[in-house]
């Protein structure tokens, strides 16, 4: 089932589709924080993929058995980098503080921009540049108390280009595939990579309600609906643009931790958080004023 993003469909909605992502992953740090104190890193990506693969079956069974082998390899790509992002930021929190775990990752917010100009030779518009550096010095602020380099930095830093490549490939693949399409392949992928790696070592089991109650949540809203969102997103908006909204997930789990987690609201949160929110709506006005020109151009004059 494949097909072609239609011009008809905004950018502001997509971009909202996205942002509802980004806090659904926020809201899942203080889970995974807790989750992973219980059962090993490992054993908590194959049951947070490995439900996540069993609900998207269920739900999108249609899209499932109707997928071409080319829907497949799509998937098959893109699990690969999605799942070697989450493996290599675990390792790396093994070492390295989550707030500079959080700052290293969201470098993708540079490196996706980077990335296309190295791969397909597409150059970022300067407003995009300017954003992406704004979103970045959001990040430092929000996320950084002191910084040093060792090899926990490094694992998370090859994480971060993992999902870097993944925005600029899921935008390839996405304009190539129908969204549910491509997010299913994409979720049982992830899921049977996971479990993959999990399994020569035993899987253990959650025995707490919250454990349970977190897995569920993430492989529902984190992974199905979110990666659905992403996927529907990127068919529509430029990989760009994706990695600078997405730089608001910090944002929302700090957010998230101020309510549930009794943290207090900071000036690095107010600070960090205000420039991050500036950079995307700079990248969106932007947007906006090129689809604009866009339209004015391509009229037809009497």
């Amino acid at each position: 089932m494949f097909s072609s993003p239609t011009k008809s469909v905004g950018t502001l909605l997509p971009s909202l589709g996205l942002i509802l992502a980004t806090t659904i992953w926020g809201s899942m740090f203080f889970m995974i924080k807790k989750v992973t104190t219980e059962i090993p890193v490992l054993d908590f990506l194959g049951w947070r993929f490995g439900l996540t693969a069993i609900f998207t079956a269920l739900i999108f069974h249609k899209q499932v058995l109707r997928a071409s082998k080319k829907a497949w390899f799509y998937g098959f790509i893109l699990a690969i980098l999605y799942v070697g992002a989450q493996y290599l930021e675990s390792i790396g929190l093994a070492t390295v503080d989550a707030s500079i775990s959080g700052f290293i990752t969201g470098m993708y917010a540079v490196m996706t921009p980077i990335l296309l100009l190295v791969i397909y030779r597409q150059p970022p518009r300067p407003t995009v540049i300017y954003a992406s550096v704004v979103a970045t010095l959001g990040l430092a602020i929000l996320s950084l108390r002191g910084f040093s380099f060792g090899i926990g930095e490094i694992y998370t830093l090859a994480g971060s280009i993992c999902y870097s490549l993944h925005i600029v490939m899921l935008g390839r693949f996405s304009k190539r595939a129908d969204s549910s399409t491509l997010a299913s392949t994409q979720l049982i992928m992830m899921g049977l990579l996971s479990l993959g790696l999990a399994a020569p070592g035993g899987i253990t089991i959650p025995h707490t309600a919250f454990s349970w109650f977190a897995l569920f949540y993430m492989a529902l809203l984190g992974g199905s609906l979110a990666m659905l969102l992403q996927t529907w997103a990127q068919s529509r908006i430029s990989q760009t643009r994706v990695a600078i909204i997405m730089t608001t997930e910090p944002v929302f789990a700090a957010i998230t931790a101020v309510i549930f987690g009794g943290e207090s609201v900071t000036m690095r949160l107010l600070l960090g958080g205000g420039l991050i929110v500036a950079a995307i709506i700079a990248s969106e006005l932007s947007s906006a004023r090129k689809a604009k020109k866009y339209s004015v151009s391509s009229t037809p004059s009497a």
